[in-house]
């Protein structure tokens, strides 16, 4: 899969390089190259996927922390 990616990249990249495409970044309001736009939206998907993980891994820790706290009751009152 990171093959895959890394070959997608590399064809967007010499695409780009070759059509030298501007645009108007309409959050800045500034001409830019697309190339720039890419890669702020790959960096940008990036961190929110590294913190869509990391927010389910705490909810994973945190439920088993009160299943482990259950059992631990339950155990108590038997």
């Amino acid at each position: 899969m990171l093959q895959a990616e890394i070959t997608s990249l590399s064809n967007s990249f010499s695409f780009n390089q070759l059509e030298n495409l501007k645009f108007v970044d309409p959050q800045v309001g500034c001409v830019k190259e697309k190339e720039d736009l890419d890669r702020k939206l790959l960096r940008t998907g990036r961190i929110h996927e590294f913190r869509r993980v990391r927010e389910l891994k705490k909810v994973h820790e945190i439920n088993e922390l009160r299943l482990a706290q259950d059992l631990k009751k339950a155990e108590e009152s038997h």
